[in-house]
């Protein structure tokens, strides 16, 4: 497994978008940490300042894809895995995709401009990415997770819900984020697209991001009593909260990396 740094057999021909199948080479220049390689996802704006570009690297070496912005990355048996949306030269036409070692794929629904993605992770060749999907309401908004470029929604109209990260343990397929119950966002994750709570409606809370050790899962996140807009950065083992020390301030946990008996958030 290599370890990821994110701001971290299906055929391919048939759903690929038109465009230079050619891959782009991977840096081969000095690691950053010895024995390992570090892979950051992102985008910047071209010469012209009007536009996005969608690109990620390695090592600190800049790797392009083309218009867009990469939201994250994973790495699987060497191939270069990111999640993200494509435009066109305007900036204003595109869809959400993921690419493989720089080969774009678009995902189902991907062109409806409500439509964002999250986070990316691969089990046994098959790739999902996790995301949000307008419910057709003014605000409203479907969390939602793809398989192949396939979406299974994990909401529906009756709730307003947000999906940040997907991972895969086991085989069972577990999405973090948040839903509106009560008027309040209570974080939780979907096992298999059924939904579980990580808290009461007597605060609010978001469920970031996920890792696993064995049959355990831990999940990075934030939680506050309601109406008191004092955030306490969290994670929670097998849905056993666990507060992170603050110094008077609020603050989330964005991501989480389990290494031996640390957890690093």
């Amino acid at each position: 497994m290599i370890p990821l740094i994110a701001f971290i057999s299906w055929h391919c021909e048939d759903n690929a978008a038109d465009q230079d199948d050619s891959q782009p080479s991977l840096p081969t220049g000095t690691p950053i940490i010895e024995g390992k390689r570090v892979y950051i996802s992102g985008f910047y704006q071209d010469s012209s300042l009007t536009q996005m570009v969608a690109c990620f690297w390695v090592d600190g070496e800049r790797v392009d894809l083309e218009y867009g912005a990469a939201e994250a990355i994973t790495v699987d048996n060497g191939d270069v895995y990111l999640a993200g949306q494509w435009f066109d030269s305007t900036g204003w036409n595109g869809e959400a995709c993921y690419w493989i070692n720089g080969v774009r794929y678009d995902l189902e629904g991907g062109g409806d401009p409500s439509t964002e993605v999250t986070d990316i992770a691969v089990d046994n060749g098959d790739v999902y990415v996790s995301g949000v999907m307008s419910d057709g309401s003014t605000f409203g908004t479907n969390a939602c997770y793809w398989k192949n470029g396939v979406r299974t929604d994990l909401t529906n109209s009756n709730v307003d819900a947000m999906a940040n990260s997907i991972g895969i343990n086991n085989g069972d397929v577990y999405v973090t984020g948040w839903r509106i119950q009560n008027h309040a966002s209570i974080a939780c994750y979907w096992k298999n697209g059924n939904i579980n709570t990580l808290h009461s409606t007597s605060y609010f809370g978001d469920a970031y991001d996920i890792a696993f050790k064995g049959n355990d899962f831990y999940i990075a996140g934030e939680i506050d009593a309601q109406n008191t807009d004092n955030w306490n950065a969290c994670y929670w083992r097998n849905c056993n909260k666990v507060n992170l020390p603050r110094t008077g301030y609020g603050a989330p946990a964005f991501g989480i990396f389990l290494e031996g008996n640390d957890e690093y958030l």
